[in-house]
């Protein structure tokens, strides 16, 4: 099964309603998928993630406060043991028509390392949400 080959990366800070929200619509549709969050957050956000990511059975980074996007990226990475890793941040929308078999399926059936997507451009506010599908180099 693909999904047992891929590892989803949360970057997360300061906005417990937009990691429920992701984690809640990535169970929706990948119920075995292995879920990282790395949170920088304040202690008081820290302790409401971490109820989240206990509830949607993901696994929980603390990082010191607001250390950043690529620590928490990096560690993410650096602790992933599946083939593949999607990054996301929280504010990440995921709905029904995001097809990660086919991402999985077209890395599968390349040599590429890296795959960026763009999806979900929003009309009223310009906002663009991107999704990147990177494969994991072993060394």
């Amino acid at each position: 099964m693909y999904q047992s080959n891929i590892t989803i990366g949360i970057k997360t800070f300061l906005r417990p309603s937009s990691l429920k929200y992701c984690l809640r619509r990535l169970r929706q549709y990948f119920k075995n998928i292995i879920i990282y969050v790395a949170d920088d957050s304040t202690d008081e956000i820290k302790i409401i993630n971490k109820e989240l990511v206990k509830k949607y059975n993901a696994i929980y980074f603390d990082l010191p406060f607001d250390s950043g996007i690529g620590i928490g990226r990096n560690t993410m990475i650096k602790n992933c043991k599946t083939k593949y890793y999607l990054t996301l941040d929280d504010d990440s929308l995921i709905d029904n028509k995001f097809n990660l078999k086919a991402l999985y399926d077209l890395m599968e059936e390349t040599n590429l390392d890296m795959i960026a997507c763009q999806r979900g451009v929003s009309k009223k506010t310009s906002k663009h949400y991107y999704h990147y599908f990177t494969k994991i180099i072993k060394r």
